[in-house]
């Protein structure tokens, strides 16, 4: 008891303890989305609902309907809950993502909420957070006495079982299409811990709302326990710890982060962490001055193989590689193990560990919202739940979710894992010698060199909130500062003159100039001279984007689009080739150490590096291209990246254009709201590319 209390300091470490009367683990998404639905069928004054993200069509029971008749998706679900609980009122609140999630989520779910919904469903979107940062809090709470915390979203791509089977069927998003396993926790309390959550919850819909939503008035009749959660301990008392960045008189909240360095520092035999991402200096720190330590503790780490898509695995992933290599350089006694779920027919698609669990030894059992990265620490809002083992049962709920943690990833039982941590007189070599099936926990590589970005941690993983002069000389850093302002008039005076030449139409009747200008339809002979001329005009600095937009005028998007696009790959070739037979000092003089800056990085790098840098240019391609040529990086990989990079931006160009370009000769509704969505959105794209870039 007196071990365990040290690592609880309410008002420092964690926000609050409270006392629960009953605690339980949802492992995976089949038993968290069950535990949900049956929360919400037993609430009868409010229930709260706050993630990172919602959607209306997740099925929470899969593999037939429903036993009590009620839809499974979660809209029409929470719909019919509302009529048969005529006194419930349910607040949803999802972070207002940022544009580069839109494909990944319910489109529009705002007006998708908003004509479907009960009056008594409050559905809103959280933008009551700094530059850079979102609403990562995962949360249920219902009348103030149950609630749940965990690293669950009521989203897609997030049920499984713990099975992990590679051809689950059941296993499929909203429209059908299969996913990786999933892998996921959360922690389920009774009592004044549910009521701390639920006061918790109110604040939140406040800040990012300004309305005060209810509170229940009265002891609900019934406890609206999930039953499908077995209990792990009875009375107890659990912390609650939270991140909070700075947001109008609000101080910052960090008890995330102290937690974590106050658990790590006081743990004697075994640390155990699941976790997403894993690119926090501090977590690092902490844990490498442990292992360095003769006498340390077990660090066990289970991390997924590889996180999310392309972008997040040459930038999360490259960051992720940079701590472990300092936790494998500081491991000095063995002592370290990092390990990735695998099951028996995934071969290329790994489990995606989705879970933010900390076990210390028999002592500490901690589940909720924050990865261990810097922006779950200081700049992400974030709520994790901690049980300590003060006594006999409580000990022992913390070494059974370790156990069962254990076996489902090494495919036996609970029991077996007890039973070999006993005999083989620890968790490390029980883990070693259970872990020799096909169902196991494999090691997982880090290695030093990549075909990426060199990221910057400051931008892509920050640990607190951003300032925006900060942000973008970041996401510019080689781009001279006259340059940038230079940009920023040149947009401004485009902008203008679009508008202007815009407005002079709608009011001032028809323009017969305007439409021969907008419809040149040039021979074979004056659009092989414009292209010419428009290619030697890319080899001195002529922006891609106004090629583009002067090519789709002359030969319509299809085929004005295609021509841009080879005249970048000439200009990128020929400046390639001027450049290299300059060579590096030459260029050097001329260009200035800011642009040769990037030859040197991507001399390092490879075509992917070349990609991305053409997604999110930091500097002219009219200078990057002979820069590149003298610095080093092969003439197939800087072409074959190029190709690859302009697509994108060309394309927007494209887009942009003939919305411009259709407005201004048929004005209507339509065209013109196509016009700014597709602008709108373009911009979007632009800047949380530059942001997801920076951020992975």
């Amino acid at each position: 008891m007196e071990a365990a209390d040290r690592l609880i300091h309410p008002g420092e470490n964690v926000w609050l303890e409270a006392d629960v009367d009953r605690c339980g683990w949802a492992i995976d998404g089949a038993a968290y989305y069950r535990a949900v639905r049956e929360t919400a069928l037993a609430a009868e004054q409010t229930l709260y609902i706050l993630g990172w993200d919602v959607d209306s069509r997740l099925e929470l029971i899969r593999g037939g309907p429903a036993a009590d008749g009620l839809p499974t998706a979660l809209g029409p679900f929470l719909d019919a809950v509302l009529q048969r609980r005529p006194g419930l009122h349910i607040y949803l609140l999802s972070w207002d993502f940022a544009l580069i999630y839109a494909f990944e989520r319910e489109w529009l779910p705002y007006y998708r909420w908003r004509w479907r919904r009960h009056p008594r469903l409050h559905f809103r979107l959280d933008d009551a957070h700094p530059l850079g940062g979102s609403q990562h809090q995962k949360v249920v709470v219902a009348d103030d006495r149950v609630a749940m915390a965990g690293g669950f979203d009521l989203s897609h791509w997030r049920w499984d079982t713990p099975e992990h089977r590679a051809d689950d069927p059941r296993r499929r998003d909203p429209h059908g299409h299969p996913y990786p396993p999933f892998h996921d926790a959360a922690m389920v309390v009774a009592g004044e811990a549910a009521a701390r959550l639920g006061e918790m919850a109110r604040q939140r819909w406040l800040d990012a709302t300004g309305e005060v939503p209810r509170t229940p008035q009265r002891e609900p009749s019934t406890l609206a326990w999930p039953e499908s959660i077995p209990p792990t301990t009875g009375p107890a008392r659990v912390a609650i710890a939270r991140t909070l960045p700075a947001w109008g008189q609000r101080r910052p909240v960090r008890e995330v982060a102290a937690l974590y360095r106050d658990s790590i520092a006081a743990a004697r035999a075994t640390i155990y962490i699941e976790n997403q991402y894993f690119t926090s200096t501090a977590i690092t720190r902490a844990l490498a001055k442990r292992l360095a330590e003769p006498d340390g503790p077990t660090v066990i780490l289970v991390l997924p193989l590889r996180t999310g898509g392309w972008l997040e695995q040459h930038t999360m992933d490259v960051l992720r590689d940079r701590q472990l290599e300092a936790l494998a350089a500081a491991d000095h006694h063995g002592r370290l193990r990092v390990l990735y779920p695998d099951a028996p027919g995934l071969a290329n698609t790994p489990i995606s560990v989705h879970a933010k669990i900390t076990i210390i030894d028999d002592r500490l059992a901690r589940i909720g919202s924050a990865n261990t990265s810097n922006r779950s620490l200081g700049l992400d809002s974030e709520c994790d739940l901690a049980l300590p083992g003060r006594d006999e049962e409580t000990s022992a709920a913390v070494a059974g979710l370790r156990h069962r943690l254990l076996a489902e990833h090494l495919g036996t039982t609970v029991d077996t894992v007890a039973a070999a941590e006993r005999e083989q007189g620890g968790t490390l070599p029980a883990l070693e010698a259970l872990n020799t099936g096909e169902r196991c926990l494999r090691p997982l590589p880090f290695p030093g060199a990549r075909d990426t970005l060199d990221p910057d941690a400051e931008l892509i993983d920050p640990d607190g909130p951003l300032d925006p002069a900060q942000l973008a000389s970041n996401v510019a850093p080689l781009a001279p500062s006259r340059l940038l302002r230079h940009l920023d008039r040149r947009l401004q005076a485009t902008l203008a003159v679009v508008l202007m030449v815009l407005a002079a139409y709608l009011l001032g009747g028809e323009r017969p100039w305007l439409a021969a200008a907008l419809n040149p339809a040039p021979g074979a002979d004056e659009l092989a001279i414009l292209t010419l001329g428009l290619a030697a005009a890319g080899l001195v600095g002529l922006p891609i984007w106004a090629v583009t937009a002067i090519l789709v005028v002359a030969a319509g998007p299809l085929a004005g689009g295609g021509i841009a696009w080879l005249i970048t790959q000439v200009a990128a070739a020929a400046g390639f080739e001027g450049g290299r037979r300059l060579g590096r000092r030459r260029i050097h003089r001329l260009l200035g150490h800011r642009v040769t800056a990037i030859a040197r990085r991507l001399g390092r790098h490879g075509a992917a590096t070349v990609a991305a840098l053409r997604l999110v240019p930091t500097a002219p391609f009219a200078l990057v291209n002979p820069a590149a040529g003298a610095g080093g990086i092969s003439r197939p990989a800087y072409l074959v990246g190029t190709a690859l990079g302009t697509v994108p931006g060309i394309a927007a160009t494209v887009l942009v254009t003939d919305s411009l370009r259709t407005a201004l000769l048929e004005p209507g509704v339509v065209s013109l709201g196509l016009l700014a969505g597709v602008m709108a959105a373009v911009a979007g794209l632009r800047l949380t590319l530059h942001h997801r870039v920076g951020k992975g």
